[in-house]
């Protein structure tokens, strides 16, 4: 095998910034129009694109002249869109794994389809729901059993052709009891099957 000459590894080398040219490196904030967050800054910088590029990207810049470029991407870019939910196992957080990207965890909920024809679900970022049981009172029903009187009187009166039936009939009468109902609250403990995991939702 001989030996590789400097020529043969320039393809690999990215070339020297130009005199008065300064290289720095950033992350996609704004697509339209387009800005770099350059690291180090809080704020975003307009910047012209010279490459296709996304919002989070890792790029590399040069800056001449007040002038900022994108001329590439660098690192590990985030397959992910602002907007996007991003879920896992994995204990390592998405920002950490896509640098300068930022998420914001969907601790303790699970994602629901958009539904306009159901009030609860008919916006995208709607929260809702609760494992609490709310305060409630069941409906109240009747209760019926047999009370000492006059057939009929008190109620609906035994009836029929049975001679046992006639006999109780004359002494007893169908009578309803006190309308009753039940209130509670607590923890309903109703849960759908599940599988915990991480799901982070991507912000910036």
């Amino acid at each position: 095998m001989s030996d590789l000459s400097l020529s043969d590894l320039s393809p690999l080398v990215p070339p020297a910034a130009p005199d008065g040219v300064r290289v720095l490196y950033g992350t996609v904030t704004a697509l339209s129009p387009f800005a770099v967050r350059i690291d180090g800054d809080t704020a975003s910088t307009p910047a012209t694109p010279c490459m296709s590029a996304s919002a989070g990207d890792r790029v590399v810049m040069l800056l001449q002249r007040q002038v900022l470029v994108a001329i590439g991407a660098v690192g590990a870019t985030c397959p992910h869109a602002i907007g996007d939910y991003y879920m896992t196992e994995s204990t390592t957080a998405p920002g950490t794994r896509w640098p300068g990207t930022t998420w914001v965890a969907l601790a303790g909920r699970v994602p629901v389809g958009v539904d306009a024809a159901q009030t609860e679900f008919d916006a995208v970022g709607k929260l809702g729901g609760s494992k609490a049981l709310a305060s409630h009172v069941h409906p109240y029903h009747l209760k019926y059993g047999l009370g000492n009187g006059t057939a009929g009187t008190d109620g609906t009166a035994l009836t029929g052709n049975n001679s046992v039936l006639n006999t109780v009939a004359a002494n007893y009468s169908a009578i309803p009891s006190q309308n009753t109902g039940t209130a509670g609250t607590g923890d309903s403990g109703n849960l759908q099957p599940f599988r915990v995991c991480h799901i982070w939702r991507r912000t910036a």
